[in-house]
């Protein structure tokens, strides 16, 4: 009888750590969304993720900024999406517009799609991010882009949106 009871009591408490910990207020429409969440139009289907965050890194007067968002596609196989946005600079990063370049300040948009090994990854060939709020312990903006790789036809993202938490090394 306790193997079942304490099975039982493990279900209700994840079942209500989740309801309470999910919001029903996230955008859909290309927006910021709510916080710890990255979502974006991918090739037209709506995407989202289950988790983000971003990682502040800096080396000198080098300014790395990572956000990045998993899509739990199928524990059992490990296989998930994956979405990274990185910043780097050699000032420091503000609120307003990023565009993938060559040279600094340089923003690179990355996504595997349901395997994460390096040679599945797409990279931006275009992208454009606005960073709308920037904190120490946070970042919101949109962004849109072109990802590229070989011998694959280009994905498109569009009404892309992040609202993440940083983590200080």
């Amino acid at each position: 009888m306790k193997p079942i009871f304490f099975t039982f009591a493990i279900f209700i408490s994840t079942l209500g750590l989740l309801l309470t910990g999910c919001s029903s207020s996230s955008k859909d429409d290309g927006g910021v969304p709510s916080v710890g969440k990255i979502t974006m139009t991918v090739d037209g289907s709506k995407w989202e993720a289950t988790g983000a965050n971003g990682l502040r890194t800096q080396a000198g007067n080098n300014q790395q900024l990572s956000i990045a968002g998993t899509h739990l596609i199928d524990l059992s196989t490990n296989t998930m999406d994956i979405v990274t946005i990185a910043f780097l600079s050699n000032s420091p990063l503000e609120e307003g517009d990023y565009i993938h370049r060559d040279g600094l300040p340089f923003v690179q948009i990355t996504f595997n799609k349901g395997d994460t090994s390096p040679q599945n990854t797409y990279f931006s060939k275009e992208a454009t991010v606005t960073i709308t709020k920037l904190e120490d312990s946070s970042i919101q903006g949109v962004f849109s882009g072109v990802l590229a790789k070989d011998n694959s036809p280009d994905i498109t993202i569009t009404d892309g949106g992040f609202n993440v938490n940083i983590m200080q090394p």
